[in-house]
């Protein structure tokens, strides 16, 4: 056995470019794989820490595609907090950031967008926000009157230079920074913090309106009951609880990473069938040598098992350089995206067991077509 795994060595290094043709399609099957899903493996442990931060039930208009789109007049208030088991109804404004500093705010992925949140600061206690009491670095938190004053992350001060008492221009209206807090996330990176009366004059939104209510329980447990309970009493509504919330984002996610997949394994069999190549192109190349293999007492066994090895040796140099530069991509693709990337032991793992089957695979049919060959006939060279 030790005999056959040297000869296999022995034989990827004879034909080095066509070997490294055969690597470098392993390689970047390999790699892509780690990166894409580790880009959707980040996005979701990122999106299940945010969603297990925010508290009740987010109620919008059953019409509007989002709850940024949705209308709702404030008389829901005193409606939503009749219903049994709700604690408090909070008015909150959730616009898209169009452009900052009248520079439009490039969106790279599903985490880049930054959004206003206009929120009464009286009821930061009620709300996910209350963590930015804790955090809050420097400078001061809202006021109900503070309408021209806002609070950023320390990411958003980074990017654009800013810092307290700094004018910030957001989306043709300007304010001042009052505060900058360390978001515990980086979708709470993006949020900008201002009050329910600036977000209503800067959006030409009326007094008496509001985008949606974040609706307090009197006990957590009860959410997702409650909001069918709303749904039920005022169907023109839209009510998402806790687990709605993770149930949505989490069957999303997965097909996200169902689909990375399958493209991403589609590249890496386009990969496996230049292995098949290379080895083929191996095999016509020693005729005479199987030939004498044979001829000197070398079973079809070996001479499948010193193709397969060959194979199989590719497989696993491919797999290990496509996980060293997936997971450097990876890393890059975090740093320059400011999008949380996940690579797991579990994956790194899947991929060079991949790879390796995938070489192994690409082996079979070639070594099949060697172990067939006439030791007469290969000798003459036909």
């Amino acid at each position: 056995m030790y005999n056959l795994i040297k000869v296999a060595f022995l034989n990827i290094f004879r034909r080095k470019k066509r070997t490294a043709l055969a690597l470098l399609g392993i390689i970047v099957g390999i790699a892509s794989l780690i990166i894409l899903v580790s880009v959707v493996d980040g996005l979701y442990e990122e999106s299940f820490a945010t969603l297990g931060k925010m508290q009740g039930i987010t109620v919008f208009s059953a019409d509007a595609l989002a709850p940024f789109a949705s209308e709702m007049s404030m008389s829901y208030k005193m409606k939503l907090e009749s219903v049994q088991g709700v604690k408090v109804a909070i008015p909150q404004i959730l616009q898209i950031v169009g452009t900052i500093d009248n520079k439009k705010t490039v969106a790279t992925g599903p985490q880049s967008s930054y959004s206003v949140i206009g929120l009464d600061p009286e009821n930061y206690d009620e709300l996910i926000y209350n963590t930015v009491k804790e955090n809050l670095i420097s400078g001061q938190l809202l006021k109900s009157s503070d309408k021209d004053y806002v609070l950023i992350s320390t990411v958003l001060a980074e990017d654009y230079k800013k810092s307290i008492g700094s004018k910030i221009d957001l989306d043709g209206k300007e304010f001042k920074i009052k505060g900058i807090f360390k978001a515990e996330t980086s979708t709470l990176e993006k949020q900008i913090l201002i009050s329910l009366d600036g977000a209503r004059e800067s959006y030409g939104i009326a007094m008496d309106k509001t985008n949606l209510f974040n609706v307090i329980t009197v006990d957590p447990s009860e959410s997702d009951a409650i909001a069918e309970k709303i749904e039920f009493k005022y169907e023109e509504l839209k009510a998402v609880g806790q687990q709605e919330r993770m149930k949505t984002v989490g069957s999303f996610l997965d097909y996200l990473r169902y689909l990375v997949i399958v493209v991403t394994l589609i590249a890496a069999i386009i990969a496996g069938l230049g292995v098949v190549n290379t080895m083929l192109m191996s095999v016509m190349e020693r005729i005479k040598e199987i030939g004498t293999l044979k001829a000197v007492g070398w079973s079809k066994a070996n001479i499948i098992y010193s193709v397969v090895f060959e194979s199989a040796i590719i497989g696993i140099f491919g797999g290990i350089l496509g996980i060293v530069i997936g997971i450097v991509g990876s890393a890059l693709f975090e740093y320059f995206f400011a999008i949380n990337t996940a690579v797991t032991f579990s994956l790194v793992i899947q991929c060079f067991l991949f790879a390796f089957v995938l070489g192994i695979l690409g082996g079979i049919y070639p070594a099949i077509v060697a172990s067939k060959m006439d030791p007469v006939e290969a000798l003459r060279g036909n």
